[in-house]
């Protein structure tokens, strides 16, 4: 629920006193009861139950993700709520209604139908109500749909938003966030330190990777991905890169009569080929993937490669050109 001034410490203190056993119990404490524990005085409990109170404001898929449905997250919670619109209507789906719903499979139908059949559970539920909580979706308009169509998954750290500001905006303008990288995905939105299996996943499944000021701009361009630098640089997703190297091995983007070969930005350029016409396929090496956006460059490409962090590739692999 994100309550201001409850962390896991407090929460553990509370457990340890005997004042919370489930979430509904938050809704039952008073300022006198929490005034008198370690760590906490008058002004800190007096501000813990202000955030209790505005918390019955929090959107309906906020509550069903705080319920402790298992595997139902943050994502699937949110498209849980935006499918059936109330608590009710989950309550009662069917297994095949509930598949139906985005993120939702038959792993997850089932423990959303083992969770509501639990007594317990129905008694905890019955007293949010009681407090207030939303159990409803409230209607939101769309402020346009130059993103409609189009999924995302968000990862890694931003400079100009936080994730859950990015998510917003997707989904404000049409797009749909998922929750991890598969087939259904169209573009990873990498900001900095994220792990090398999502980006090895995606690049695998054809997934572009593009960083958070191609996401503002195709937003602001209608939903047309714009071709820029940005795009194919690669040191804050996989490391520095080594020198440049040329390489026609098929995965990396090589292989005769397949993809071309492929160059790694470092400290030279290969003899003979300053002036060829390159390609710029992607963001990481090692993968069958990088079909991000062509860029052709066509006086001294590598000229650009300079700083490290660009891959480069000459295609198709027709006789050589100068410019």
């Amino acid at each position: 629920m994100d309550i201001e001034g409850l962390g896991e410490e407090t929460v553990e203190l509370l457990f340890e006193n005997g004042l919370l056993h489930d979430i509904a119990d938050l809704y039952d404490l008073r300022a006198e009861q929490l005034a008198c524990l370690p760590r906490l005085g008058e002004k800190s409990a007096e501000n813990i139950i202000r955030s209790i109170r505005g918390s019955v404001e929090v959107p309906f898929q906020r509550v069903l993700f705080a319920l402790g449905i298992r595997f139902v997250g943050e994502t699937t919670a949110k498209y849980l709520a935006a499918h059936f619109r109330t608590l009710d209507a989950v309550m009662h789906a069917t297994r095949e209604e509930l598949i139906e719903a985005d993120e939702v499979g038959g792993k997850i139908a089932d423990a959303i139908i083992d969770y509501f059949a639990d007594a317990e559970n129905l008694r905890i539920i019955e007293r949010l109500r009681k407090a207030g909580l939303q159990t409803e979706a409230a209607h939101k308009a769309l402020e346009s749909e130059s993103l409609a169509g189009k999924n995302f998954v968000i990862t890694g750290r931003f400079s100009g938003h936080s994730r859950d500001e990015l998510k917003e905006l997707i989904e404000a303008h049409g797009g749909k966030n998922l929750a991890g990288v598969s087939g259904n995905v169209e573009f990873l939105v990498a900001g900095k330190k994220i792990g090398p299996g999502k980006i090895q996943k995606a690049t695998q499944l054809g997934v572009r990777l593009i960083p958070e000021e191609e996401l503002l701009a195709m937003n602001a361009s209608g939903g047309t991905l714009p071709v820029t630098k940005k795009s194919f640089r690669r040191e804050h997703l996989c490391g520095p890169p080594p020198r440049l190297r040329e390489t026609t091995d098929k995965n990396d983007g090589g292989g005769h009569g397949k993809r071309g070969r492929c160059f790694l930005g470092g400290n030279g350029t290969p003899r003979g080929r300053e002036n060829t016409q390159y390609y710029f396929p992607g963001a990481c090496p090692g993968h069958r993937n990088n079909d991000v956006e062509i860029r052709i460059i066509r006086t001294n490409p590598f000229s650009l490669l300079r700083s490290p962090g660009f891959w480069a590739g000459s295609f198709p692999l027709l006789p050589k050109r100068k410019f």
